[in-house]
């Protein structure tokens, strides 16, 4: 898993499995934003599986897919 670090409490990763959700926890990280669609790839879990396991884990994990590779923001 190819962790980095942006600040002392943001980090970024490709593409997660359930495995790497318990090396997340030993690390102490506590949440996790999945940006990811589900069905982008054929090997990618669902965001349901990942969250079911990382509920065990005590991770909070929440699912805000962004989808074309550019989220736009409009300032009001």
């Amino acid at each position: 898993m190819d962790i980095r670090k942006i600040t002392d409490q943001f980090f970024v990763a490709p593409q997660i499995s359930e495995i790497d959700l318990a090396a997340l926890s030993d690390k102490g990280i506590k949440s996790i934003i999945c940006n990811r669609p589900d069905g982008e790839g054929a090997d990618q879990p669902t965001f349901k599986v990942l969250s079911r396991t990382a509920q065990k884990l005590d991770l909070i994990m929440r699912y805000i897919p962004i989808e074309g590779g550019l989220a736009a923001i409009k300032m009001q």
